[in-house]
């Protein structure tokens, strides 16, 4: 049975669309980001937790997150962390705002403790926790990185652009898989699972 939520949500009445949601177990809630809006649900109560001292300048595409912290990424290039009490911006560092670069896409990778970031015109990074790393060379500068998905059983990322490009990435090499895949537009949602 589906239930309503969007008047409880606040995002309508603030003239807000949604833009990206993301669940995490460890933190028992989820994040959704709206036009520079933040807010958890925790399956009960709705709760605005946007940062008030470096605010997001447009819609929020981009989140993820770790057992440790959330990251969440704009059109703009506004890049901040959240360990679920507090913000730290990480937008100078990140250098997608400065190079003039939306934030579309961040993912988790687990065996190599790092979250892979994409975004506008083939612009991608690594994040450890402390260092941003640029994984651009695997793409060309015509392609808007708009999704990636981790997978666990494969120790992969598998990302998806603009003008129907798909390619892997194992934290060191990208693997083109646009022709195996014969997709056709733009590669907008990904989800990996393992059958068998």
């Amino acid at each position: 049975m589906w239930t309503d939520l969007t008047y409880d949500a606040g995002f309508f009445a603030a003239g807000s669309t949604i833009e990206a949601v993301l669940w995490n177990q460890d933190f028992g809630y989820w994040l959704v980001g709206g036009d520079s809006i933040v807010k958890k649900y925790d399956g009960n109560t709705w709760t605005d937790i946007s940062p008030s001292s470096r605010v997001f300048e447009n819609k929020i595409d981009a989140i993820g997150c770790n057992s440790s912290f959330w990251l969440v990424g704009d059109r703009d290039g506004v890049f901040q962390k959240y360990d679920g009490s507090s913000w730290t911006d990480l937008t100078s560092d990140a250098g997608f705002y400065s190079n003039k670069k939306s934030i579309y896409a961040v993912e988790w990778g687990e065996a190599y403790n790092k979250f892979l970031i994409g975004g506008k015109d083939g612009y991608i990074k690594t994040f450890d926790g402390a260092i941003f790393s640029d994984e651009s060379s695997g793409w060309d500068s015509k392609d808007d990185i708009n999704t990636m998905e981790w997978s666990d059983s494969y120790s992969l990322w598998l990302v998806g652009g603009k003008n129907q490009k798909i390619k892997r990435f194992d934290g060191t090499t990208w693997t083109d898989e646009t022709s195996a895949a014969g997709l056709d537009g733009r590669i907008m949602a990904i989800s990996i699972e393992l059958h068998g």
